[in-house]
């Protein structure tokens, strides 16, 4: 890509069914997190397709910004499990269209036609867009209209059922210099405990569904990208303070 002084980068597994990008960005190629990307791919498809049945979905564990861009454009954003069996039937309930949804881990879903993450179609709606425009300013813009999110995970090999039961008991009352405002545990729909902080933060903790250990993510908020990303590094650093008071105790 270096060689070619490329401007984007598009990549898919080998079943074609997530996608991964880099993007040329100050004269440097940087890849966009799982994230990153589902905020340029769910801002293009809201913006380009219309109709009052529409919806986008998100898994719990992926970042808010697309909800604010969806009620932006008068278009409901539902949270979902971890999956896309379950992203795929967001709209089922009510026979509304699912016109984008996404999974942190590089999955996209962009027409209803395919029911499940699809790496092809979504990376012709990326090169399309791209073409269109630098993704860069996308995210920039985005950033700007509906405040910069940055987002982290953290991982752990540990008896993943016996940690999860330790933070249920002992939360904690604050990391990375915000108050933890609410204590969400979405049990017994999901092994998953989630911290929302002051200014929009998250933690969510949840066993991982291959490996034994758990798996964190957290998401930050703020005026300017890099002030996002110094913040969900101070939360990430605070969390891990916090499990090694678990470990002690």
């Amino acid at each position: 890509a270096e060689r070619e002084r490329a401007d984007v980068v598009i990549a898919n597994d080998p079943d074609a069914d997530r996608l991964a990008v880099g993007i040329r960005d100050g004269g440097s190629l940087r890849v966009l997190s799982g994230d990153e990307l589902g905020w340029v791919l769910g801002w293009r498809m809201l913006t380009t397709t219309t109709g009052d049945d529409r919806v986008v979905a998100r898994s719990i564990v992926s970042s808010t910004l697309l909800d604010d861009v969806a009620a932006a454009e008068g278009v409901p954003c539902r949270t979902t499990l971890t999956g896309f069996k379950w992203i795929s039937r967001a709209g089922d309930a009510d026979g509304r269209r699912l016109v984008f949804g996404y999974e942190e881990a590089l999955g996209y879903a962009v027409t209803p036609i395919v029911r499940d993450k699809d790496g092809l179609t979504a990376a012709l709606v990326f090169a399309d867009l791209a073409a269109r425009e630098p993704i860069a300013a996308v995210l920039e813009r985005l950033a700007g209209r509906f405040g910069a999110h940055a987002t982290a995970q953290w991982s752990q090999r540990v008896d993943a059922a016996a940690f999860t039961a330790r933070v249920r008991r002992r939360p904690p009352d604050a990391l990375g210099g915000a108050r933890v405002e609410r204590f969400v545990d979405h049990a017994p729909d999901a092994d998953l405990v989630e911290l929302l902080l002051a200014g929009g933060g998250r933690v969510l903790v949840r066993p991982s569904g291959t490996e034994p250990k758990v798996k964190c993510y957290f998401e930050a908020v703020a005026e300017t990208p890099p002030e996002a990303r110094r913040a969900v590094g101070a939360l990430r650093d605070a969390f891990e303070r916090y499990v090694g008071s678990l470990a002690e105790a």
